[in-house]
């Protein structure tokens, strides 16, 4: 993401947790990189607070039981830890470029057990820009497919929206023979949430999510 999309998200979130937050700033005086750092280093300390709340929880209520099961009663203050489901890590850095990001991924990819999983552009309009200019090919070599997942918004009424930014490609775009639409089932596996192609209907709009793939000519 950019660093103004990276603002955008409300500071107590930042950066966004069980993933790898890679911001894109061209920012020479490193001011960005320590201060995403700052934030990524409070974020730590936060999540461990969380975890460590639940693994008393969890103490906690194990000695209960087992305490019912022998028939006794008692109120437990236990400080004992029990592991934690597996979950994603939290970590980030910034990078001078989109290309750059993207070898700095690649390489992480080669080191780590089960690579990085899939890269997300969350914006804004210029990185999403980069990102199309790239292609299938990074710096590094790496084959990739570019995919898209987008969510289409209508007004009921059949009105239109007043926007000042736009995505870097329109519907005719993808109606061409660079990019092929896929099934929600597709989209459901990209994205890891289920994912129905229908319209549903929240107020005085209505959405749906769709999802196209890069076509190599």
């Amino acid at each position: 993401m950019g660093r103004k999309t990276y603002d955008s998200v409300p500071p107590k979130l930042r950066p966004l947790g069980k993933r790898l937050n890679v911001v894109i700033s061209r920012d020479k005086e490193g001011v960005v990189a320590e201060r995403v750092r700052g934030e990524l280093e409070a974020k730590w300390g936060r999540e461990r607070e969380l975890a460590e709340a639940k693994a008393k929880a969890r103490a906690e209520e194990s000695a209960a039981a087992a305490f019912a099961a022998a028939g006794q009663a008692t109120t437990t203050t236990s400080t004992a830890t029990t592991p934690a489901p597996a979950e994603g890590r939290t970590d980030a850095f910034v990078s001078a470029s989109l290309e750059e990001a993207l070898t700095r991924l690649d390489a992480a990819a080669a080191e780590e057990e089960g690579g990085v999983g899939n890269v997300f552009v969350i914006g804004g309009a210029e990185i999403y820009g980069a990102s199309l200019r790239l292609g299938t090919e990074s710096g590094s070599g790496v084959k990739r497919k570019v995919r898209l997942v987008m969510t289409d918004v209508e007004k009921v009424d059949g009105s239109g929206f007043e926007c000042d930014t736009f995505f870097p490609i329109d519907g005719k775009d993808l109606a061409g023979d660079k990019w092929r639409k896929v099934s929600a089932e597709e989209v459901t596996n990209w994205v890891g949430e289920q994912v129905t192609g229908e319209w549903i209907q929240e107020g005085d709009v209505r959405v749906r999510m769709v999802g196209y793939e890069s076509v190599e000519l």
